[in-house]
Order: structure tokens, then sequence, then C-alpha cells
């Protein structure tokens, strides 16, 4: 199996990582209103995300967005839906939907897929050591990869024993030095360094960022420097083709070292807080209780926004300076950052 396609599998089949911020309790009652026009379609779709959202856990979303995040897979649920609910005047709602997706998830090459999806899950987040070096070999085989991979996975690590990087960064890591080994070094100049920071981190391949928003506002009032704030996630493959393609460009690494205080947060990490750090959102009135909850909770309260991969250029003092997303031109996120430098 190639590693790219390894990388994609991995990642929950899928590489959508929005999350619609729509009205949960109404989207089960929605009439689903489907004609040639390109509007009807980017609201059902968006419909159908917040269904995915609401209902199901963020396994079964990325797995219905698909390889491309095109939901393609959603036409044959509509098949599926004509064929077996009566059409109404009314037309049929989302509440039929869930039910047909429902149905589904009880097949066995449904059940199978998830399997390596959540074996993705608790794997990737994890720091990659040998400490439960056994189970962490099943995961990888249930993830697909094979035993020659698995053994190139073990002499990085056992290479690198005091390594703080995560099993997502060494495989990324494993499988860009194969892909672009040119691009795997690292940026002479750090600014980071001028701060006493407690959460500066290299990713592979010398990029340098902090993962604590507090420590970057400080760290940014200190120098008068702006802000790069970067909204990640583990099971985001858009994310994690921006990393490899365009983070790790030898043009766009020594912009962002030399001139940005680079924050990178992870929405969907799930480290527990402690308990006096646990706070009620104002958005959506949940206890936010993990790092991942709390660094998306401030992404939609700030930026009234949830989406990944998604780039914030913030001043010393937190004014927005430009915005980008998924994009893997290169000319264009450099421009994006000269923004922030003049």
């Amino acid at each position: 199996m190639k590693y790219l396609t390894i990388l994609i599998f991995i990642v929950l089949v899928g590489n959508g990582c929005a999350q619609e911020n729509d009205d949960c309790e109404n989207i089960l009652n929605k009439t689903i209103e489907l004609s040639e026009s390109q509007e009807d379609l980017e609201i059902f779709l968006n419909n159908f995300k917040t269904l995915m959202y609401c209902k199901f856990d963020s396994v079964d979303y990325y797995m219905f967005a698909g390889p491309h995040n095109d939901f393609s897979m959603v036409g044959s649920l509509l098949v599926e839906l004509s064929s077996q609910t009566p059409d109404t005047d009314a037309g049929h709602t989302f509440n039929q939907l869930y039910g047909i997706i429902v149905e589904l998830q009880k097949q066995d090459g449904y059940k199978e897929i998830r399997k390596i999806a959540e074996s993705s899950l608790i794997l990737l987040p994890k720091k990659a050591n040998l400490s439960n070096w056994e189970t962490d070999k099943i995961l990888l085989k249930n993830i697909g990869l094979d035993n020659n991979q698995i053994d190139e996975v073990f002499k990085f690590i056992s290479q690198n024993k005091n390594t703080d990087k995560t099993f997502q960064d060494v495989l990324q890591f494993i499988i860009t030095k194969k892909q672009n080994p040119k691009q795997i070094e690292t940026s002479s100049i750090v600014i980071l360094d001028s701060c006493n920071t407690k959460t500066k981190t290299e990713y592979l391949g010398g990029l340098f960022y902090l993962t604590s928003y507090k420590e970057a506002i400080k760290c940014s009032k200190k120098l008068n420097k702006p802000m790069l704030i970067f909204f990640d996630g583990f099971a985001c493959i858009n994310a994690i083709q921006m990393k490899d393609l365009i983070l790790m460009n030898n043009r766009v690494k020594p912009l962002i070292n030399n001139n940005f205080i680079f924050v990178k947060l992870m929405v969907d990490d799930r480290t527990i807080l402690k308990e006096e750090d646990w706070y009620k959102s104002k958005y959506d009135k949940q206890i936010k209780k993990t790092v991942g909850q709390q660094n998306s909770d401030f992404q939609i309260t700030k930026f009234n926004n949830n989406t990944q991969p998604a780039f914030y250029i913030l001043s010393a003092s937190e004014e927005i300076i430009a915005k980008t997303f998924y994009d893997l031109d290169e000319e264009n996120f450099i421009k994006f950052l000269i923004k922030g430098i003049n």
C-alpha cells in the first residue's frame, strides 16, 4: 500500500473538517429540498453536515465526508431514502434520512471501516514512544500499515526516544521524507526563542509553535509581533495536507519562524484538563473539559467559525489582520503571511 494512501486512510477516510453551527434541535424536522440549483445543493449539504455533527460522532462525520470532502456517498443515501419511504406532499425529512443512516451503521462493512477510523482516533494523538508498543502495533495494523511500515515506525521511535511527537507526526515525517526529502530541514532563526514559554514545540521539519493562546498573547505583546493562529485537527486530512505541502515549504517556514508568534490549537485533542480549568461555554452552554473542546469553543466564539484548517493573523492587541482556510497554493499562503508582516 502506498504511504499517501495509508495517510488518507488512517485519518478517518475523509478530509472534511467543517462543523456547521446550526440548531441541532431543529435539524430532524427540516425538509429535504433538492433541485438542479447550486444554492439548493449547498443548503442541503450544510444541513446534512449539521445532521452528522449533531446526531453522530466525529468518526461517522469524517467517514461520510469521503476522501475528497464532497460527501459523495450521500447520493446513495438519498436513493435509499426514496426507495424505502413514501414521498408525501411535504417531502422527505432529515429525520427519515437519519433513520437510513442508523440502519446503515448496523451493517458489517460499516462496522469494519469504523474500526479503522476508531483506531486512528486512538493512535494518532498519542505520544510516540515504545511504552505500549504491542498495543500500538495492533492499532498500526488496524489502520492499514504492513509489517515493513510498522518496523519503520518502530525504528524511528527507537532512534528518537526523547521526542514529544505524536504517532501522526511520526507518520507524516516518514511519508514526507519519502516524497520530498529536500524539504526536511530546519530554519536558522526562530522568533519564539526570544520568549520564555512552556509550550514551545518543534514540528518535525523545523517549524516552531506554541500550544497555548495565552502564552502567544504574552509573547506577541513582549516582542510586538503578530500572532499566527492555526486551528488544526488530528483527524483532518485537509490540515495534514497544508502542513506537509504548505507549512513545511522552505519558503513558508522562515516567514513563520522569523516573523510570527505561531500557535497551533488542536480542536480534537482529548486531553482532559484539571477541573479548575473547566468552564461553561457561552456558545452552547456545555462544560468544556478537554483541550480540544476549549480550542474549538475558542474558535467559534472568537472567530464565528469552526472549520479546520483555519489560519488567523492577529495583532498584539488581538485584532484580526487576515485569515485563510484550506488552500494548497503556495503563493496564496505567502501573500496571506505578508499581510501580517507589512
